[in-house]
């Protein structure tokens, strides 16, 4: 039942499968501004949602129990649910989470973890109480107990940004702790399936190597929860590289971050490779699947029939810096769902960098993000040496040929240039928003026409 003309809350509930009934009928759920707490809760149902500030109080006042979360950064497009009555999950998400872009923003952010450390953080922004006559764990995060998980964690919830395709993931606390040990994943659409068949072979991948296994996370369970999909993995901590190169402070710092997930992925292609007769699925596929979904100059099957002998290396596959948690113990590279065990070396460090660079720079919108990339391969941008030194490392350590880097990062750029529309497939199954492209997928808008770039990689320096 949802109250006050709260229309975005009735919309959103019915999209998401809810029924909604009418004030004479009984309700599993009512949803009401601040002001009709004592009206919802005389209702009977099970649980009330307030939506506003104040709600707690209302609800006490009518003998129930509230939570009251903090939605952040706004209620149209939020990141996560702040939980005001654990002070020490609330501390983490708004040291390691919020927005610390600029050094005003970091000073609020410093403020409020002390704040919140006192139980003293006013409810500013848009607020939820929510109360249950039967309190306990999200009933996603009960399933999830059969694989251990203590019946009293603390939890934060972290939304789906992307699309509706996106996860939505539990952040869960051993009682009273600093740091998330687990993390649930689940699906927000019934039956979709997909990204946890493709998590599970990809962390049994990332399993496979040591290399890769010191910085992945570890899949404890997969299970299925009112029709929804849902995974346990043990947590990674700290903040995304992406907030990390975007928050005040010096450079240095922030390069050798930079640096250490690069050395890490050289070696990981050392350790990894495996000789050259592994990588035939691979070059099959990138005949029949890719190569062929282009109709544009210089892209054909020669393109992969003429490359040389190449070792067979495990990929990530999408190891940009928001699937990087970085923290006090390392970084740890997340989302393994794309991940190859025999595919074609330099790809995730083209991929890395190209995106870490244009973070590191602070580019604003798309087409910065398109043109500093275009800049950077074709050896315009004074950080075009990071990249060619980082790519230099790893085609000596491989031995691979200076005539086949082009190829190989043409190749890289004609795959990720598919994954939106993949992405869009899927949403059209199940009637979703595929939301933008990924910044890798349109580099080969420019790729092909640009002289210097291309499958000859003029700018591309080779040994002299």
């Amino acid at each position: 039942m949802v109250l006050d003309g709260l229309h975005g809350w009735r919309a959103g509930l019915e999209e998401a499968g809810v029924r909604i009934v009418g004030p004479r009928e009984s309700a599993d759920l009512v949803v009401a501004g601040t002001a009709s707490g004592e009206a919802a809760a005389s209702t009977g149902a099970q649980m009330i949602l307030l939506d506003g500030r104040g709600g707690g109080r209302r609800l006490r006042r009518a003998g129930l129990h509230p939570d009251r979360f903090l939605v952040r950064p706004d209620a149209e497009r939020p990141e996560f649910l702040l939980p005001l009555q654990s002070p020490n999950v609330a501390e983490y998400a708004v040291r390691t989470w919020s927005d610390g872009s600029s050094r005003t923003k970091a000073v609020r952010n410093r403020l409020a973890s002390l704040l919140v450390r006192g139980r003293l953080l006013p409810e500013v922004g848009p607020v939820v109480a929510v109360a249950s006559r039967h309190p306990g764990s999200p009933y996603v995060v009960q399933a999830a107990e059969r694989f251990g998980v203590p019946s009293d964690a603390d939890w934060l919830l972290a939304c789906g940004r992307a699309d509706t395709l996106s996860r939505n993931v539990f952040h869960l606390f051993e009682k009273g702790a600093g740091e998330p040990s687990w993390v649930v994943k689940f699906a927000r659409l019934p039956g979709y399936d997909d990204p946890f068949l493709r998590d599970e072979r990809g962390l049994a991948v990332a399993r496979e190597s040591t290399v890769a296994s010191l910085h992945a996370p570890t899949l404890l369970g997969r299970f299925q929860v009112d029709g929804l999909e849902a995974s346990l993995e043990s947590a990674a901590t700290g903040a995304t590289l992406r907030d990390v190169l975007l928050a005040p402070g010096p450079e240095a710092g922030k390069r050798a971050l930079i640096d250490a997930v690069a050395s890490w992925l050289v070696e990981l292609a050392r350790s990894s490779a495996s000789p050259p007769h592994d990588l035939e699925a691979e070059r099959h596929r990138l005949l029949t699947d890719v190569i062929p979904a282009w109709h544009v100059g210089g892209v054909g099957v020669d393109l992969v029939r003429h490359l040389p002998p190449l070792p067979a290396v495990l990929q990530h596959n999408d190891l940009g810096s928001w699937n990087i948690i970085a923290g006090d113990r390392g970084f740890t590279a997340v989302d393994w769902e794309a991940a190859r065990r025999f595919g074609l070396p330099l790809w995730d460090l083209l991929y890395f960098l190209t995106d870490a660079l244009a973070t590191l720079d602070r580019v604003a919108t798309p087409a910065e993000q398109d043109e500093h990339t275009r800049r950077v391969l074709s050896g315009e941008s004074s950080r075009s040496g990071i990249l060619f030194g980082w790519l230099r490392r790893m085609v000596d350590e491989l031995a691979i040929p200076d005539a086949a880097v082009g190829p190989i990062a043409t190749l890289s750029w004609l795959h990720h240039g598919l994954s939106h529309r993949a992405r869009t497939a899927a949403s059209e199954r199940f009637g979703s928003d595929a939301g933008l492209p990924a910044p890798a997928s349109r580099i080969v808008d420019f790729w092909l026409d640009d002289p210097k770039l291309g499958p000859r990689w003029a700018a591309w320096p080779a040994r002299s």
